[in-house]
């Protein structure tokens, strides 16, 4: 299929909304309750970013624009605490997770890893967005990478540790990029540090949030 300049400007870098068809289980995590601390999944903790623009050579420019995030509450699902994140623009159309730690992963209530301290080796999904019929526009792999990476923001430097979205492009819909890696990077006892937000297939720049202030309990 060709590409389509108004589907591409529609179509956002995001496994959570793709139509996917995982490839792999995910890993088995430990349903007991422990803390990694680097989620500070604590209600009334909270993180301010300044929103950067990336070019295609990966220089960044800070904007006007800040965001904020916070952890509003703690509920019951399943049995299990999870805590109510909200992270605005992190993800399309809802800013709002929920999470919880379990051992050295933070999971959402899906079941689903959106951070390991110490697995560094497993593949966590695997899918792929496909635009109908059956033309594929790409596969998604999520995983953690980049281990103990110090990373500078205007609220300091940071060890960190990277969980990597990472989406390779089929040929006949590329159009700057064949791969997009969308990276959250978290700080022990801090959270998130600097973030990726949704990357769109016919943009040729994205945009990052890095850690301006934060107040964790």
């Amino acid at each position: 299929m060709k590409i389509h300049g108004l589907m591409l400007c529609i179509v956002c870098f995001s496994f959570l909304f793709s139509c996917k068809k995982d490839e792999e289980p995910e890993p088995v995590v430990q349903q007991s309750s422990g803390t990694s601390n680097y989620g500070q999944l604590k209600t009334g903790n909270y993180w301010i970013y300044q929103i950067y623009d990336v070019d295609s050579l990966g220089n960044a420019t800070p904007t006007t624009d800040f965001d904020s995030c916070y952890v509003a509450k703690d509920t019951i699902i399943n049995g299990n605490i999870y805590f109510e994140m909200h992270r605005p623009g992190a993800t399309i159309p809802n800013p709002i997770s929920y999470l919880r730690d379990s051992a050295t992963y933070i999971v959402n209530n899906y079941g689903k890893i959106v951070f390991s301290s110490t697995d560094f080796s497993s593949t966590f999904s695997s899918s792929y967005n496909i635009a109908p019929p059956t033309d594929t526009i790409y596969k998604t792999i999520t995983r953690m990478t980049d281990k103990n990476v110090s990373v500078s923001t205007p609220a300091g430097t940071f060890i960190t540790s990277n969980y990597q979205i990472s989406s390779t492009i089929w040929p006949s819909w590329v159009v700057y990029f064949s791969t997009l890696n969308q990276n959250t990077r978290y700080s022990k006892d801090i959270g998130i540090v600097t973030e990726t937000m949704p990357i769109f297939l016919s943009s040729s720049s994205f945009k990052e949030r890095h850690l301006v202030s934060y107040n964790v309990n």
